[in-house]
């Protein structure tokens, strides 16, 4: 049985689908999380119940700020909810052999722990803290930003048990971007090749950190000779041969964007992601 996350776009236009592997990396490292803080929570007017806003647990709609270090330097991230990560409609739909529709249940908001946010200097990250539990606006750019951030939470974990928070994501600080992937995700995604100064097979820690500057640039080569898309040249691509996909309605595959990975398996579609591109 197949499960995937589709959204179908009300327009939307052909394109020639081309994709290259990671490039080598010259650097990388496994980041120290030195803190994930929530910012206290504010209690809705009228609210007589506070249990649940002095609750430990991380929510979607909280603010918090993420410590961490890597590559001699530490990274403040102040981080709010991001609410145009996933599109109002999504869904997860299992999907049968023969392509039909077995059952489609709402992919829930709260269920995503998505956050945005900006990269603070050191020296303004206690102040940004007291700003903004009084609701400081978002979209301005305040002193002591140093770049935009972007990371989603797959596990609080528990410093009390020792156990460290597990997410990914990106930021930009300084001139450089960020890359933070799963152990798996990283191995998943890069060739053993990719790292060639250190032993692929036995990188330890949950989490891998690299940035732009660590790549390996482009040859001549790779940039005068893009790669197809690796999916245009499964078997089915290249025959008759039937597919689960087979029977979806010829105009529900023309309006069905290509899919992308998000947190610990959920597949989605890239509009999402990005809700701005269903627009009809």
């Amino acid at each position: 049985m197949l499960i995937r996350i589709w959204i179908l776009l009300a327009a939307a236009t052909s394109a020639l689908a081309t994709s290259a592997p990671p490039r080598p990396l010259k650097r990388l490292a496994h980041p120290s999380t030195l803190a994930l803080e929530i910012l206290p929570r504010q209690v809705p007017p009228g609210t007589l119940i506070t249990r649940t806003i002095e609750s430990p647990r991380l929510r979607h709609t909280d603010s918090v700020r993420l410590t961490l270090a890597a590559f001699g330097r530490t990274h403040r991230l102040h981080l709010r909810p991001n609410n145009e990560l996933l599109h109002p409609a999504a869904k997860i739909t299992h999907l049968g052999p023969d392509g039909s529709v077995i059952s489609s249940t709402p992919l829930l908001r709260s269920s995503i722990l998505a956050f945005e946010g900006a990269v603070v200097d050191e020296s303004w990250s206690t102040h940004r803290l007291r700003e903004e539990p009084v609701s400081r606006p978002w979209g301005e750019i305040s002193e002591g930003e140093l770049g935009w951030a972007r990371i989603i939470v797959h596990d609080q974990g528990d410093p009390e048990l020792g156990i460290p928070p597990v997410y990914e994501g990106a930021f930009f600080d300084l001139g450089d971007v960020y890359h933070i992937l799963t152990r798996e995700n990283y191995v998943r995604t890069h060739r053993s090749d990719a790292h060639p100064h250190s032993d692929f097979g036995e990188l330890d820690g949950h989490l891998v950190i690299f940035r732009d500057s660590d790549m390996e640039k482009p040859s001549a080569q790779s940039m005068t000779a893009p790669e197809s898309c690796s999916h245009d040249a499964l078997p089915f691509k290249l025959t008759s041969t039937p597919t689960p996909f087979s029977k979806l309605d010829d105009k529900v595959k023309r309006r069905t964007l290509p899919l992308m990975r998000v947190p610990h398996g959920t597949t989605l579609s890239a509009c999402s992601m990005r809700p701005n591109l269903c627009r009809v």
